[in-house]
């Protein structure tokens, strides 16, 4: 700890308070700036030259820190990552900063940036898993005001947000780091994640996720990042499958699946893709829980809505509406009538339609050829896939994938 620290905490400011982040930050040996009600700076647990302090040598930063944390209560200044900071309110309006510390590996080239930009001659950016910097505040923040807010929750706040996956600038989503050389997590954890999604419950899922079979994780690979790449791609496919057993569309979740997953594998930190497989669960609880409330108001009978809700997991398949009957354990007859009755058309014609659905997302992408679009999605032929096609879209298959693709060429 710094003089000018010892001097001022000595002096009676906040002695519980002081007492207990000191013993803290034992366990998580991070600079340490506390700045009075006065914006005055009280104190420094750090043992560097004032001159290699960004907060000393950027007053601007600094004092921005300082309102966000007075605005929040608590925080985490994200928008110069790898570098991060977090701030926590204590009583009298005193702040406690935490950082400058790097996520992920130092490179010193940015170190020397992050200074310059700074106006500091240099500076110190140890490596700091976000989620120890978050508990470290989040345990002042408890022990100064009484509230209690989960590690998970205040890492979403800050680091991404379920809806805008895709949009995330570099190292823009950080979340729970990587527990490393734990036993597998227990077969319930992963049926009740399940469970909460097939719900709609973001909030059974969040209590889940934030629970200690969360670190109990296997390892995948030696590498740190390869190991949590290989989490995420697994948490994801758990998360998207999950929504289609509860009757989400097929193809539009294969469609989330492969964008969670090509995401992932351009993290560049182990706890981007934790983050990552954590906004997809929310992303696949919060879209089951619209289609449910959507079928609650559909006015569908149950055998109507099972029967779609079958069609949907079996787009791949030949589905016929005798097989469809006995599935459901009806008579082909009453299927029929009731069906018509409430969809207005036949349990053929809106297989055919999802089907062309489920097909317009394939083309687009270009991954498959029209032909095995086809067979995918088992028309008997691809001429009969390109007919069935035109007369529900006006168009053949080859000329809506040039359209979207805006390519002068096509796999017809």
């Amino acid at each position: 700890m710094s003089d000018d620290g010892a001097q001022s905490f000595g002096q009676g400011h906040l002695p519980g308070i002081t007492y207990a982040a000191s013993l803290l930050l034992r366990l998580l040996p991070v600079p340490v700036v506390v700045v009075g009600e006065d914006d005055e700076v009280l104190g420094r647990f750090d043992n560097t030259d004032k001159s290699w302090s960004v907060l000393y040598s950027d007053p601007e930063l600094l004092k921005r820190v300082v309102t966000k944390a007075r605005e929040s209560r608590i925080c985490l200044i994200t928008d110069e990552l790898p570098a991060l900071i977090g701030a926590v309110q204590c009583a009298r309006n005193v702040v406690a900063i935490l950082g400058p510390v790097c996520v992920g590996r130092v490179n010193q080239n940015f170190v020397k940036l992050y200074a310059l930009r700074h106006h500091a001659d240099n500076c110190v950016l140890m490596e700091c898993d976000p989620l120890r910097l978050s508990s470290v505040l989040l345990l002042i923040h408890s022990a100064v005001s009484g509230e209690e807010i989960s590690p998970g929750d205040f890492m979403e706040r800050y680091f991404f947000n379920a809806q805008s996956v895709g949009r995330q600038s570099e190292a823009a989503v950080l979340s729970q780091g990587l527990m490393q050389a734990k036993p597998h997590n227990p077969g319930i954890f992963e049926r009740q994640i399940r469970e909460a999604i097939m719900r709609g419950d973001e909030e059974s899922l969040a209590r889940v996720l934030d629970s200690p079979y969360a670190g109990m994780r296997g390892t995948l690979a030696r590498d740190a990042l390869r190991n949590a790449k290989n989490l995420g791609i697994v948490d994801v496919t758990i998360a998207t499958r999950a929504a289609i057993d509860a009757g989400l569309s097929v193809e539009d979740l294969y469609t989330v699946s492969d964008s969670y997953i090509l995401q992932v594998e351009n993290c560049r930190y182990p706890a981007e893709a934790t983050a990552l497989a954590r906004s997809c669960a929310f992303r696949c609880a919060q879209e089951v829980r619209e289609y449910l409330k959507r079928r609650r108001h559909s006015g569908n009978s149950p055998a109507v809505s099972k029967a779609k809700e079958y069609i949907e997991r079996h787009l791949h398949d030949k589905i016929s509406l005798k097989e469809l009957a006995v599935r459901l354990k009806i008579s082909p007859g009453h299927l029929m009538r009731t069906f018509k009755d409430e969809e207005g058309v036949t349990v053929g014609d809106y297989v055919r339609q999802r089907k062309i659905e489920a097909a317009k997302l394939m083309l687009q992408d270009e991954q498959h050829s029209i032909a095995e679009i086809a067979e995918l999605l088992s028309f008997n032929s691809q001429s009969h896939f390109g007919r069935i096609f035109m007369e529900l879209t006006g168009q053949s298959p080859a000329k809506f994938r040039r359209s979207r693709a805006g390519k002068g060429t096509v796999d017809d």
